[in-house]
């Protein structure tokens, strides 16, 4: 077995066999690796899953290229972004939520965890005179973002303490409610895209009810990978504070394809 596939397969199985079952399939100077990553992917910590993927890739950069390459097949993808729990959020997407959101002129803005500034990008085309920033934790996605030139920090948004105006992100999955919870403390009002099943766990469904939200519901599931091969999911914008909690609302996915023109 190839060690560039023997990682990728282990990390697919993560997801689906014991970890005993992984470990007696693996090659074993790829065991470390697996009982790392298993282990953050296991913690309630919002640390970098690429921490340890990393390490291994950066010691075989011939399959770091092989791995993340633009040409890399859909199946090698799709198995690494479990691991990096990152989704690239589409334009439209960010385009259907605007008309919803509360923002005037006045109106500080900032995106959680913002990847390569899908969503800042198009927030600053409908306000580009507001003060828009972007927080991202992760090395490579931040040096992107930065080359764009937008206002982002580099940092652990779960650390964070400025306040703000409105908080808008698509944040980890696997961290979502501590996403949301903090976000709440910063900022009176909160924009989060969420899978509609995220309120499928007693804990999260529990805090919803003490915690309602205006659910703005996508009619269509987005692309995160680039091939128009859309999500095994539904999704929806979460809106806290700044709408009647409660109240669900399908979007306009049509209008959203256009451009955005949203007036103050």
């Amino acid at each position: 077995m190839q060690p560039v596939h023997g990682i990728l397969e282990a990390m697919k199985e993560i997801y689906s066999e014991s970890d005993d079952q992984v470990r007696q399939n693996l090659a074993p100077d790829l065991i470390p690796l697996f009982n790392r990553v298993r282990k953050q992917i296991k913690g309630s910590e919002y640390v970098s899953r690429t921490e340890a993927f990393q390490e291994y890739v950066e010691a075989h950069p011939k399959e770091k290229d092989e791995i993340l390459c633009e040409k890399a097949d859909f199946k090698l993808k799709s198995l690494l972004r479990p691991l990096l729990d990152f989704y690239e959020t589409p334009a439209w997407c960010v385009r259907a939520i605007l008309p919803f959101l509360p923002v005037s002129r006045k109106t500080r803005i900032l995106d959680a965890g913002c990847g390569t500034g899908a969503i800042i990008r198009e927030l600053v085309k409908v306000w580009p005179d507001n003060e828009i920033s972007g927080i991202e934790k992760e090395d490579g996605r931040f040096e992107e973002v930065r080359r764009s030139l937008f206002d982002v920090r580099q940092g652990n948004f779960l650390h964070v303490t400025d306040r703000v105006d409105l908080i808008v992100s698509n944040p980890p999955y696997s961290h979502a409610l501590d996403f949301v919870q903090h976000a709440m403390a910063l900022a009176p009002a909160v924009c989060m895209l969420l899978r509609l099943p995220w309120l499928a766990s007693q804990k999260r469904a529990t805090w919803h009810r003490e915690h309602p939200a205006h659910v703005y519901v996508l009619p269509r599931r987005p692309s995160f990978t680039g091939d128009k091969r859309t999500d095994a999911t539904e999704y929806a914008w979460f809106l806290w504070g700044a709408c009647e909690p409660g109240r669900w609302t399908i979007l306009d996915v049509e209008k959203a394809e256009g451009k955005a023109e949203i007036p103050f």
